[in-house]
């Protein structure tokens, strides 16, 4: 089996009072610079686990990079680790959620410990 990562990065927008984006300071870099070191760490620390793994961050709203990412790489399962929220979730959505409901292969929900 061949495993691929994708970690995607959301940067927050703000709107001023006209409904326009604004920009407050750079945090796209930043968030881009973290993601691409945690992603660099786990895929060294799992070379010798794994040796065909392989990862990438991308820019976007996680649901979509997820699909596009998936449909890209042909992807039999897509494996997602699930935060419970609460009730505020469930009325919002997850990203889970919406992997699960817009795939077009199987899903498999992995609950994550709260730390």
């Amino acid at each position: 089996a061949r495993i691929h990562l994708v970690h995607a990065v959301d940067y927050p927008i703000y709107y001023d009072e006209s409904y326009d984006p604004v920009v407050v300071y750079d945090i796209e870099g930043e968030m881009n610079e973290v993601a691409e070191a945690h992603m660099t760490d786990f895929l060294e620390r799992m070379k010798a686990r794994a040796p065909g793994l392989t990862g990438e961050v991308l820019p976007g709203p996680p649901r979509g990079v997820i699909l596009s990412q998936a449909e890209a790489l042909d992807a039999d399962l897509i494996v997602m680790g699930k935060h419970s929220h609460g009730a505020l979730g469930r009325l919002l959505g997850s990203t889970t959620s919406g992997v699960m409901n817009h795939a077009r292969c199987e899903v498999l929900s992995v609950p994550l410990e709260e730390r």
